[in-house]
Order: structure tokens, then C-alpha cells, then sequence
């Protein structure tokens, strides 16, 4: 199979190409960083020729904050999506994966732009024609993540101010997530395609914040400086059932590794 793998050079594009190559396929990547702009329907049909499997993973993500009713976000999506879909039709690819979120819960009204956007992508997908699988995304972890700006995500935020000796929690930690690490993340897109599933919502290990930045401090052995903030209300969120192999400390492990290895 010839699969074509859209953001490429993120944090699981990156994984999910050397997972793909590791199973002996054969890989094309396309990012913006490698200039691809994926916004462009030119582009789109130009990456998509001669491909069989399209794993659409592209898009302007980051940390809750960089998506809280970010709207440049989600019209950079809302483009990306629809072009990509386009040229999958027209290129006549055999299967697209398409990287979903939770945040399109609730269905009714969705917690964000980005969730919105989302939606609407998969209900085009669900009309297209296209042989799809949509998997929505929970907390994903492991090598390769953004550290530091904008787009950090918590557990390499607390990987990061570990090393400094000194860690910052927004909120008192209370507040519950899902996690799974990348690798298993990728075993399971894989299968998705083979098995033609549909939609599935990916959960991990179910966790308070405040335990995974315990959990990361026993990692590392050192002593740090951990300051909680005032208790937040949380979001609705869902957990849907653990898809983890790697353990929780397992896959923190790997991480921190490769965080101070940066």
C-alpha cells in the first residue's frame, strides 16, 4: 500500500511515519513544514496521486489554550479538511483516516471552534463517498512533542519545568484526562484502516492531573518546587474505554527521556 501521511512533521505524524515504515510500507509525507500547504486543493491533489491510503493528520492544533475559540485555527482546518477531502475524491484514494477530537462533544454544542470544525469535517467525510475511518482524539504523549510556546501540552510542560527544578500547575490539579501514549495510538489508526472501522473514540489512561505530575517527579528523582493554583471548574469530559498497551509510568518514562535528551 502507498499511504500518504498530511502533517507529517508533527509531534504524531512524526510517529505515526516511523511506525509505518517500521511495518514495511511505503510512506509519502506532506506538511507545511516541508512546503505543503494542505489549505490548497493544487497541493492536496498533487500529494494524493497514486496514493492508496490517505492518514489525514494535519492540522493547527496545540494546548487548550492555543484552541479556546481560536478562529484563524479552525479556518486554517476548515480549509485543510475540505481540500484534502476534495482531492481524496477525486484521486479516487481507497481509504482516508481522518484525526477527529472529543471536542466536538457535546454533539449539540461543541466546547470550542475547533471542536465545530471538527464536526462539520466529519460529517463531509461521512457524505463523500470515500471509504473513511474517523477516530476522535483524546491527550496523546510521547517523543516528538511541541515543548515550550503556545501550542505545549501539559505533560511536556511538566516535563519541561521538572528540569528546572521548579513546576507551575494551572489549577489544583484535580481535573481529570485521558492519556495514551503515541505508539499505541498509531498500532491503532493502523488497524482502524485493515478493519475498515468507521468512528471510534480512543481513551487512555483515565488520571488527575496532579498524579501525572507526581508520577513524572518520581521519574525524574529530583526534588522540585510545585506550585497548585486555585481549584478551576473542569470541562465535561469523556472517557471512553482505555485502548493503552504501555503503562502510564512506562510511557512517562519514554517521554521525560526524550525531553531531556532535547
Amino acid at each position: 500500500m502507498k499511504i500518504l501521511v498530511t502533517g507529517s512533521s508533527g509531534f504524531l505524524g512524526t510517529n505515526m511515519v516511523k511506525y509505518l515504515r517500521k511495518q514495511g510500507h511505503s510512506v509519502r509525507c506532506a506538511d507545511i513544514k516541508k512546503g505543503k500547504d494542505l489549505r490548497k486543493l493544487s497541493i492536496c491533489l498533487k500529494v494524493t496521486k497514486g496514493i492508496d491510503w490517505v492518514i489525514h493528520l494535519a492540522a493547527d492544533n496545540g494546548g487548550y489554550f492555543y484552541l479556546k475559540d481560536n478562529v484563524k485555527c479552525s479556518v486554517n482546518n476548515f480549509l485543510i479538511d475540505a481540500a484534502m477531502i476534495q482531492a481524496c475524491i477525486k484521486n479516487k484514494v481507497k481509504h482516508l483516516f481522518y484525526a477527529s477530537s472529543s471536542c466536538v462533544y457535546p454533539i449539540k454544542k461543541p466546547e470550542n471552534s475547533y471542536g465545530r470544525e471538527k464536526l462539520i469535517a466529519e460529517k463531509k467525510l461521512k457524505k463523500s463517498g470515500l471509504n473513511y475511518s474517523i477516530a476522535r482524539l483524546q491527550n496523546i504523549y510521547g517523543p516528538h512533542e511541541t515543548i515550550g510556546g503556545k501550542k505545549e501540552k501539559v505533560i511536556p510542560s511538566f516535563c519541561r519545568q521538572i528540569l528546572t527544578g521548579k513546576v507551575k500547575v494551572y489549577g489544583d490539579g484535580s481535573q481529570k484526562r485521558s492519556f495514551i501514549y503515541v505508539d499505541d495510538l498509531c498500532e491503532i489508526i493502523l488497524k482502524m484502516i485493515k478493519k475498515n472501522e468507521k468512528l471510534k473514540d480512543i481513551g487512555g489512561h483515565k488520571v488527575k492531573i496532579a498524579d501525572v505530575l507526581y508520577e513524572l517527579v518520581s521519574i525524574n528523582n529530583k526534588d522540585v518546587e510545585i506550585e497548585f493554583g486555585e481549584k478551576i471548574k473542569d470541562r465535561v469530559n469523556r472517557f471512553p474505554k482505555n485502548s493503552s498497551k504501555t503503562s502510564l509510568n512506562e510511557g512517562l518514562r519514554r517521554t521525560l527521556k526524550w525531553i531531556k535528551s532535547q
